[in-house]
């Protein structure tokens, strides 16, 4: 149980760790790349309203500006502009701050922005914008190569020093796990030998009054009484069954590398409880394949299916409690359905709380323990499976089991 909550303590640490970090590294590139595209725009911008030239003379409000401009801009940017007629013809061409690109180049550069519609945006390595004059438009080409590497470097680093430090983080946490998960292995444990005492404890005196009540009718014959004190002791008695199995199934991982086939196991659950079942007016239909080949722990699978046909002959109205086997996907699918129409279904999932009781009047006549479905979840976890509630109509209730087929491969522990 320990090297369980370990590692869900890693994997939910690590998992909220890497998600902030990555989408911190993510939103600091955005906004890297917003910023690098916000000045290429200012600047086509400013050089477009100059005639396709960089102005020479930089205001001091504009070189403190955050575009970061200075006196150097004008000769250090590398850009080249075009004018071209409303017919699309190229006029004249401005490429003195830019060497490393051919004619060629230019062309092709030209002849894509011009056929778009956008009037600013990227080509290539570069940013344009487009202007608009009265005897032609006016197209200027930023040379954005440099930037994008620094950021691409910016991002490519990033990525990097997240890897090391998951890594680090990583041998910090499993180095301190045991310290975060030692409270509550401390309290699981405790709780453990609470019951595991209190139930020792609790056997010496209920077979007392068992042996008590069997004195009394032998003296004075049965009677009303010693009948609801032999019921209670018989109750106890199970809840404190229940309680054992469901903190032995708490302690440890079982080994579910057995292949059980559920029809005769299913089978064999019915005919040892269908003469309870009539007694209550119900029937057990059973339907499914020829076999259906689960991995599990054949204890586990019987006490699993034991509880859920246990209750529904508890609680069940008359009438059939039906069990269809499927195979999906993967896995073998036992629905147990039975009639139930009073009970709501916003409570569907808390019937699977120890201790839940939704008419705690009717669990006392029934004899009902208020864990057997908290262990029957249990169960269908330890195997690999889920357990889960359904109202199908509103007359019905009905218990679904999904446990892995053969072809899936046994469960990891």
């Amino acid at each position: 149980m320990e090297q369980q909550l370990k590692k869900r303590f890693l994997l939910v640490a690590m998992g909220a760790i890497t998600l902030v970090l990555c989408a911190l590294i993510l939103l600091i590139h955005t906004i890297n790349s917003y910023g690098m595209n916000r000045r290429a725009d200012y600047v086509t911008s400013l050089i477009a309203e100059n005639q396709g030239r960089f102005p020479t003379h930089i205001p001091k409000a504009l070189e403190r500006s955050q575009y970061g401009l200075t006196a150097e801009s004008p000769y250090s940017t590398r850009y080249f502009s075009v004018f071209s007629s409303p017919g699309r013809d190229v006029l004249t061409t401005n490429r003195d701050n830019i060497v490393s690109i051919s004619g060629e180049e230019i062309q092709g550069l030209v002849l894509d922005v011009m056929l778009g519609s956008q009037e600013t945006g990227d080509a290539g390595n570069f940013r344009f914008r487009k202007k608009t004059f009265h005897n032609g438009t006016l197209t200027v080409f930023l040379e954005m190569s440099g930037s994008k590497d620094s950021l691409h470097r910016f991002f490519t680093t990033s990525l990097w020093m997240l890897g090391v430090t998951l890594f680090v983080v990583f041998l910090l946490l499993w180095l301190l796990s045991a310290k975060a998960v030692a409270p509550l292995v401390d309290a699981m444990e405790q709780q453990k030998t609470f019951i595991h005492d209190a139930s020792h404890e609790l056997k010496t005196p209920l077979a007392v009054i068992s042996a008590s009540a069997d004195v009394l009718e032998m003296t004075g014959g049965a009677n009303e009484w010693t009948a609801k004190i032999k019921n209670q002791v018989k109750r106890m008695n199970l809840l404190i069954q229940d309680m054992l199995r469901l903190s032995r199934y708490d302690e440890a991982p079982l080994d579910v590398s057995t292949l059980v086939d559920l029809m005769p196991l299913l089978q064999g659950q019915q005919v040892a409880l269908r003469d309870l079942a009539a007694s209550t007016g119900k029937t057990l239909p059973l339907s499914g394949p020829k076999e259906a080949l689960v991995w599990g722990v054949p204890s586990c699978l019987e006490d699993l299916f034991g509880i859920l046909y246990d209750n529904a002959i508890r609680y069940a109205e008359p009438g059939p409690i039906e069990t269809t086997v499927q195979l999906q996907k993967g896995q073998v699918v036992v629905a147990v359905t039975n009639r139930f129409h009073d009970f709501p279904e916003d409570q569907l999932e808390d019937i699977f709380r120890r201790f839940y009781r939704s008419d705690a009047s009717r669990s006392r006549n029934t004899g009902g323990s208020g864990i057997g479905l908290a262990l029957a979840r249990r169960l269908a976890t330890t195997c690999g499976g889920t357990l889960l509630a359904q109202k199908p109509d509103p007359q019905h209730i009905r218990f679904q089991v999904k446990l892995p087929h053969k072809k899936a491969g046994p469960p990891r522990p």
